[in-house]
């Protein structure tokens, strides 16, 4: 990855402060209880978003479905 120092760390302090990190030692971090919650948080939006998105497609692809079957009975 080219990302600049100045940036990276800019970003690890963003973290840092938001409790997302914590840092070990110099240079090194790892990711906080709140930063696997938080993660963990994204995931299961994500997760319950697809299974709605697949719900309404299956409910779409049923409609399609009733409406082909009664325009041949017509």
């Amino acid at each position: 990855m080219d990302i600049k120092k100045s940036a990276l760390a800019n970003d690890l302090a963003e973290l840092k402060d938001s409790n997302l990190v914590d840092k070990i030692q110099h240079g090194t971090y790892e990711i906080s209880e709140n930063g696997k919650n938080y993660v963990k948080s994204i995931e299961k939006t994500y997760r319950e978003s697809m299974d709605i998105e697949k719900k309404v497609w299956e409910s779409k692809q049923r409609e399609r479905l009733s409406k082909s079957f009664l325009e041949r009975k017509h």
